[in-house]
């Protein structure tokens, strides 16, 4: 386990203030249950004064043995996840107790080998996996005796935080919702308004809290959730272990809660990078993958969702990650920029492919020449007025200013219209204006005396 993961369980003060007391160390010991299916890391911190306080983490860990979760319980006055538990898994660290484990987590296989007794290797799994836990006569005497409204108790309703993904001005966005959970599912849910500080948040929420402590740790700045409902996701290297995490809690939603649409970690897909073209002509980037992705979010690597099969994973492509990054952040490109884009693109990135070019259809529309002569009279009586040509272009009913290069391309009906602009009498029309002795205007000097 690195430090930069560490960080990711902690608020970013309670990590200082944790680091600088390590040394207050006195006792760290880590213990391993017999069958391996559970983990402690239990010792003692000294205070501030004179104070000792006990200290115990539960680790939880993936299939792969990595840490998943740490639930660290003080008995400082804080009382969880403090920087007294910061400092004993620091100190854990500094001893290597934390890499330690695998090596001492007992092999269900070598324990299934040293089974001497005639069960049968199903049974025996089973004992490894899940063993059953036995009860002294005292215990079954109570559960027997209990009265029958006990086993009739409804369950309370409780309170929880929801979690939604989605995109927002190309960035990737958490937002969290508080909700009210029964019998009958969530209700109630509305924006949930993040407190100052983290520690803030209820006692019900103390894994969420963990969770948004691991999404502040990974900014790049430190992040004010104060009165927010949604903070913006960064991409860093812990983007892909932060977004497990999220969709770990099972109330991770694409978008909004109300859609319905549960998200869950999907196996990594296979995508090409493509453009699909919308209903006016414009078209954005896409990754064709199979199934089909409904949108990809903007990290290093990317991840796909897929809204039909609520999932969301990695996304693999032909592309380097992070010109993949790149491709996939390209605002939509509209009819009349297609051309000097794909020029543009096939100079400076030659591995992306490029939009797609339509039926296109040439047509060509006598240019028009319009020269309008105005006077601005000067309101000072020690300023001349000012004298001045607007020469317009029209081209069927567009009109194009002088200096505008804009290229004339419309889209209709899956066919791409292009006028082909006459730029020579476009450029004789100005020379016969500077003939006459009529200079170019600076920058927003015919603006300003039109307002």
């Amino acid at each position: 386990m690195s430090e930069t993961l560490l960080r990711t369980f902690f608020d970013p003060a309670t990590f200082k203030r944790g680091q600088g007391i390590r040394s207050r160390v006195k006792k760290v010991q880590l213990k391993i249950s017999p069958k391996g299916d559970s983990e402690h890391l239990i010792g003692v911190v000294g205070g501030s004064y004179d104070e000792r306080y006990d200290v115990d983490v539960a680790i939880t860990r993936d299939h792969n043995g990595d840490v998943e979760e740490l639930d660290g319980d003080c008995d400082c006055p804080v009382g969880w996840d403090c920087k007294h538990v910061v400092a004993l898994l620091l100190e854990a660290m500094s001893r290597q107790l934390l890499e330690l484990v695998a090596t001492q987590r007992p092999d269900p296989l070598e324990r299934l080998k040293t089974l001497n007794a005639p069960k049968s290797k199903t049974e025996a799994l089973a004992e490894i996996i899940a063993p059953k836990a036995e009860l002294d006569k005292t215990l079954n005497t109570w559960f027997s005796n209990a009265p029958k409204a006990t086993h009739q108790i409804e369950t309370a309703i409780k309170q929880t935080l929801l979690f939604t993904l989605y995109v927002k001005d190309g960035a990737v966005k958490l937002g969290i919702w508080s909700a009210k959970l029964s019998g009958k599912g969530y209700s109630e849910i509305k924006p949930y308004k993040l407190p100052y500080s983290l520690e803030q948040l209820p006692s019900y929420a103390k894994r969420d809290r963990a969770l948004l402590q691991a999404f502040q740790a990974a900014q790049s700045s430190r992040y004010d959730f104060s009165n927010n409902s949604e903070f913006t996701l960064e991409d860093s290297d812990l983007i892909s272990y932060l977004l497990e995490r999220v969709l770990s809690t099972e109330r991770c939603y694409w978008r909004i809660p109300h859609d319905k649409i549960l998200l869950k970690k999907g196996v990594a897909r296979v995508g090409e990078p493509a453009w699909i073209v919308q209903p006016d002509g414009t078209q954005r980037p896409v990754f064709s993958t199979e199934p089909i992705s409904h949108a990809v979010l903007p990290f290093t690597p990317l991840w796909f969702v897929d809204t039909e099969r609520g999932e969301l994973g990695q996304l693999k492509t032909s592309l380097e990650p992070k010109a993949a990054k790149h491709f996939a952040s390209c605002p939509p490109v509209q009819p009349e920029m297609l051309f000097a884009f794909r020029d543009a693109l096939r100079a400076r990135f030659p591995t992306i492919p490029e939009p797609n070019l339509f039926n296109a259809k040439e047509i060509i529309l006598p240019c028009q020449t319009t020269l309008t002569l105005k006077t601005h009279a000067s309101t000072q009586s020690w300023q001349s007025d000012l004298h001045y040509a607007i020469l317009e272009f029209q081209y069927g009913e567009t009109t194009l200013p002088e200096g505008d290069k804009r290229e004339l391309v419309s889209y209709q009906d899956g066919i791409l219209e292009r006028v082909t602009r006459d730029f020579d009498i476009e450029r004789n029309a100005v020379m016969s204006l500077q003939a006459l002795n009529f200079t170019k205007a600076p920058a927003n000097t015919i603006s300003k005396v039109q307002h």
